[in-house]
């Protein structure tokens, strides 16, 4: 059940919300302020960040395979494309740019950004 009664209308709806009820043996009532609050704290704490390098000296599949296990020993959660032939790599990760841009030039691949 959503809301506090049965809504009239669509309108009546969106003004009747108060909570959402799930029912399963055991009742629990989450407001939605709750539930917004949960979802921010969520965000805050597994921000994904997208982030694109040029890689000068990536220039085959053994450097992207380097450039790959250097993020994940940071990240090993982040999702990573690389391409040898135009030098460039695209980072999903939840770690600062700091800490990508360390590991990466600590393997002899120093990064500029795209």
């Amino acid at each position: 059940m959503i809301g506090n009664r049965p809504p009239a209308g669509a309108a009546s709806c969106m003004q009747g919300l108060r909570y959402i009820r799930l029912t399963k043996n055991e009742g629990i009532n989450l407001d939605l302020p709750t539930m917004a609050s949960l979802k921010l704290k969520f965000q805050s704490i597994h921000k994904e960040i997208a982030m694109q390098f040029h890689l000068d000296n990536m220039t085959c599949g053994g450097c992207a395979r380097t450039v790959t296990r250097a993020i994940q020993s940071v990240d090993p959660e982040a999702s990573i494309i690389t391409d040898p032939a135009s030098h460039f790599v695209e980072i999903q990760t939840s770690v600062a740019k700091e800490k990508i841009v360390a590991a990466l030039s600590e393997e002899g691949f120093s990064p500029r950004e795209e």
